[in-house]
């Protein structure tokens, strides 16, 4: 996993950081819980497109 880009959706109201990452070779062992993230995509396709 690698981070792809950072960025402030409130910027100069908050100092709120949403830090989106991108991992290659990951394997879906189990639905995520609830509590472990809000979103997740798993694009299972070869070119990760």
């Amino acid at each position: 996993m690698e981070p792809l880009t950072s960025y402030t959706p409130m910027s100069g109201i908050s100092s709120q950081v949403y830090r989106l990452f991108v991992a290659t070779g990951a394997t879906l062992v189990g639905e995520p819980e609830a509590a472990e993230a809000d979103r997740m995509i798993l694009d299972t396709t070869p070119s990760g497109r």
